[in-house]
């Protein structure tokens, strides 16, 4: 299968919860939520939603919700694309890299600074609906 190319991303919502901002350090948790909600022939809607805990306060976390336009040359399914991300198919952490950075730039406003989460994902650990 060839490469999934990013055509939109639309940011639909972002969560703050910061139970002690004036912390001096955090760990961080990394959770992905991945749904596929369209599928067209070549193109998918997808909705991934990344979280982040930030520890050991469980009541600290970002919360960030896209929505991920892709496109493929060959035709796509649903079965098709959650084989991708189960196999780690290279344009597939691309949309997860990409989300990283896009976190980033919105964690920018936290009372922690930039978070940069890592680029990839887990498969075991995202929740694929």
């Amino acid at each position: 299968m060839s490469n999934f190319n990013i055509s939109n991303v639309v940011l639909k919502n972002v969560q703050y919860n910061f139970a002690n901002p004036d912390r001096k350090s955090i760990s961080i948790f990394v959770n992905d939520f991945f749904e596929v909600l369209e599928v067209d022939e070549t193109n998918a809607l997808l909705k991934v939603v990344r979280e982040l805990s930030l520890g050991p306060d469980t009541d600290s976390y970002v919360r960030i919700n896209y929505e991920v336009s892709v496109e493929n040359e060959e035709m796509l399914t649903k079965a098709i694309i959650l084989e991708a991300l189960r196999n780690k198919t290279i344009g597939l952490v691309g949309v997860f890299s990409k989300i990283s950075l896009l976190m980033s730039q919105v964690t920018n406003l936290s009372p922690f600074g930039i978070i940069v989460t890592p680029p990839t994902f887990n498969p075991e650990k995202t929740n694929i609906i």
